[in-house]
């Protein structure tokens, strides 16, 4: 069931620039075609200015079924997404919304990559790509502790922990050695195991076969 899509001509004669709307009670000065912003887009969208909204929507006869605006064909209500903000079902059903969306991506990659990756600073560290990219040319590129540029994947956001506040931008192994050194059952163990070979050594060179085993106690936070 197609519904055409122009249904009210346009005005033959505009008014002038500063004139009201051709709509009847509407003083808001025209914007296109004789209308103003409102009336235009109700015009464009549905064929004539003082309609709100489609006046029906396509319902099959026992109301277990409704009109896809996309491929035209008559569904059940649960294969249509439903829009908790608006508490309506949405004009496409699933699958043309799926294809709509990969054809978007299509087009245009780079947006669909960023998009996801903007929610994603946004839903783990609160911050918006704008924050993240400041951020990163504030450092040159470069990791905030050992300044060396990420070739491989982006720089690590690092924040506490605790306040959720963002620190700076690091790579993954200086994010990797910074999250183990806050730990500081595993710090603490990791020095003593430091201060007890570093201490064999200076008395004596030991091979490999000789080297005695040092167990540190409490390793349950020791990462594997």
């Amino acid at each position: 069931m197609a519904i055409s899509k122009f249904i009210t001509p346009p005005p033959a004669n505009r008014p002038k620039t500063g004139a009201p709307c051709l709509v009847d009670g509407c003083s808001t000065p025209w914007a296109s075609f004789g209308y103003c912003q409102k009336h235009y887009y109700r015009w464009k969208r549905h064929g004539d200015p003082h309609v709100v909204k489609w006046p029906f929507i396509p319902i099959s006869e026992d109301g277990t079924k409704r009109l896809c605006n996309s491929c035209q064909t008559m569904l059940p209500w649960e294969v249509f997404f439903f829009d908790k903000k608006t508490g309506k079902h949405r004009g496409q059903c699933r699958d043309c919304v799926k294809k709509l969306r990969q054809q978007r991506d299509e087009r245009d990659p780079e947006r669909t990559e960023r998009i996801k990756r903007q929610g994603w600073l946004r839903r783990r560290f609160a911050i918006t790509l704008e924050a993240y990219e400041t951020l990163f040319n504030a450092q040159g590129g470069a990791c905030a502790i050992c300044r060396r540029p990420e070739y491989t994947r982006s720089l690590a956001v690092d924040h506490d922990h605790t306040t959720g506040v963002v620190r700076g931008l690091l790579c993954t192994r200086c994010n990797l050695r910074l999250g183990n050194l806050e730990k500081s059952e595993w710090s603490r163990a990791a020095r003593r195991y430091l201060a007890h070979h570093a201490n064999l050594q200076a008395q004596q060179a030991l091979s490999v076969e000789t080297l005695p085993l040092f167990c540190v106690e409490n390793t349950k936070d020791e990462p594997s």
